[in-house]
C-alpha cells in the first residue's frame, strides 16, 4: 500500500521539476534524488496526514470513513500512477535532461521526440483523470457520501494539501541549493 503513495509522490514531484524548468539548475542525477526524497515524503504525508484530513472535513458532511478505509483509498487509487511512473521512467531514458529544462534542443528540433512528449502527455492526463475517478467513487462508498457531498468533503482537503505540495517542492529545492 505504502508503495502506491510512494510512486505517486515520486511522480508528482517528476511534474512540477518539469513543469517549472527544474532542468535549468539542476543536473539530473539531482533531479532524481530530490524527486525520489521528496517524493517519498510526499507520499507518505498524502497518505497519513490526508486519510485524517479527508476524515476532519467529511465528519461534519456524514461521513463515515475509518483512517484505515480512507488511508486504502487512497493508496489503491493511486495504482494507475503505476503506469504513470513507468512513463516517468521510460521518458527519462528517453529525453534525459531535456525533459526538465525550458529550451530542449531536443524536443524543438526532433519531430520523433516532440511527438513522443506528446503522446505521454495525453496518457499521463488520462491516467490521473482515471485515478481521480477511482479515489472519489472509492471515497464516495466508504464514506457513504453522495459525490456531491465526497467532492465538499475534498475542496477544502485538496486545497490543503496542494499547498502542502508546493511547500515540500519548495522546501527541498532550497535546502539542497543552500
Amino acid at each position: 500500500m505504502i508503495i502506491l503513495v510512494v510512486i505517486r509522490g515520486i511522480s508528482e514531484i517528476f511534474a512540477r521539476m518539469d513543469f517549472n524548468d527544474y532542468g535549468d539548475n539542476l543536473t539530473l542525477i539531482e533531479i532524481i534524488l530530490i524527486s525520489t526524497i521528496g517524493g517519498t515524503l510526499l507520499g507518505l504525508i498524502v497518505l497519513y496526514f490526508g486519510s485524517i484530513l479527508i476524515k476532519w472535513t467529511g465528519k461534519p458532511l456524514g461521513g463515515q470513513g475509518t483512517l484505515s478505509e480512507i488511508r486504502t483509498v487512497i493508496a489503491w487509487s493511486n495504482a494507475p500512477i503505476l503506469v504513470l511512473f513507468v512513463l516517468w521512467v521510460t521518458m527519462i531514458v528517453i529525453f534525459g535532461k531535456d525533459l526538465f529544462i525550458s529550451n530542449s534542443i531536443l524536443l524543438d528540433t526532433s519531430s520523433f521526440h516532440a511527438i513522443m512528449y506528446k503522446f505521454f502527455f495525453i496518457v499521463k492526463f488520462f491516467l490521473l483523470i482515471y485515478s481521480f475517478v477511482i479515489f472519489f467513487k472509492m471515497l464516495s462508498e466508504i464514506q457513504r457520501l453522495s459525490i456531491a457531498r465526497t467532492m465538499v468533503n475534498m475542496i477544502f482537503t485538496g486545497f490543503v494539501l496542494y499547498l502542502l505540495s508546493w511547500s515540500l517542492i519548495i522546501a527541498t529545492v532550497h535546502f539542497y541549493n543552500n
